[in-house]
């Protein structure tokens, strides 16, 4: 939860310093991201966990993931720093920045109050979804087919997505949240 304000620190202080040390901090952080995931996948294996643990364990996979690439995007922040240093930002910027920077991060806590309270509620306010997509950079991964609308027909949709335009598929609320 701390890396957000850090990294918006960063950017609007033009401070590389501690840019640089987001920046090398992010290997230790996948390392441990990864470490995570295994667990799962080793509880999913050896426990078979099912309903309610089955889906903890499916949302702490999903969460880990999500918050890996968010430190990836706080050190993709910092070497943007370092590419801008030296210009000033105009003040209207710098106050967008600020408050894109405080949403965040009391997105990001609120998400954790949710989980931590395992609080639907919460987690439905925060805007999680209850049917989630996996991706990592271009590969998009979906993780369950069973919000698509019917129409939909996942060849068609990869064949037309190839070109680097990527769009949603369409989805069925209703169903997704079912």
């Amino acid at each position: 939860a701390e890396l957000i304000p850090i990294g918006n620190a960063v950017l609007l202080d033009g401070d590389l310093e501690t840019a640089e040390q987001v920046i090398k901090g992010d290997s230790a952080i996948d390392a441990k991201a990864t470490a995570l995931e295994e667990q799962c996948v080793e509880i999913l294996s050896l426990q078979a966990p099912v309903a309610g643990d089955l889906r903890q364990v499916l949302a702490l996979f999903k969460m880990v993931a999500d918050i890996e690439r968010s430190a990836d995007l706080v050190a993709n922040i910092c070497k943007a720093t370092r590419r801008i240093y030296g210009h000033e930002l105009d003040p209207r910027l710098r106050g967008i920045i600020s408050r894109m920077g405080e949403q965040a991060q009391a997105l990001y806590v609120a998400a954790i109050e949710a989980l931590r309270e395992n609080d639907a509620a919460k987690a439905s306010a925060v805007g999680s979804s209850l049917t989630w997509v996996l991706s990592n950079h271009d590969n998009i991964r979906h993780a369950t087919r069973y919000g698509w609308a019917d129409s939909f027909d996942v060849h068609t949709w990869q064949h037309n997505n190839t070109s680097g335009n990527r769009t949603a598929p369409p989805c069925d609320i209703e169903l997704g949240h079912a």
